[in-house]
């Protein structure tokens, strides 16, 4: 992502989901270009599709053959974004309650030094 310093940082944005499908559709129609450099979707054991609606929305699918919890997924998304080396994981809950729009403010915030 192209800050306004014009720094550049590598941002993954996670969405953790447990049979969210309807929801995810929804939320993935909200990202726009610039809003992170890639998608992630933890299933975390879905039975209702969530990981084909996130891999028709372009989204890496990551999931776990059986249910084990949000702390588990947001584990995973954590160990995907360091095995990448990405400077910024944003986490989100696929129940489309959390707004892509505003991860550029945050990345901007925390080029300006805020943590």
């Amino acid at each position: 992502m192209r800050l306004s310093s014009g720094r550049s940082l590598s941002v993954i944005t996670a969405i953790v989901a447990f049979n969210e499908a309807e929801k995810l559709k929804t939320q993935f129609a909200r990202f726009a270009p610039g809003h992170t450099d890639e998608m992630l979707l933890i299933d975390d054991g879905s039975t209702d599709g969530s990981g084909d609606v996130g891999r028709a929305a372009g989204a890496t699918v990551l999931r776990h053959p059986k249910r084990r919890g949000a702390g588990a997924a947001i584990r995973t998304a954590i160990k995907y974004a360091l095995e990448k080396s990405v400077d910024v994981i944003t986490i989100m809950a696929g129940n489309d309650k959390d707004r892509p729009e505003e991860i550029p403010r945050l990345v901007e915030k925390l080029d300006a030094g805020y943590d």
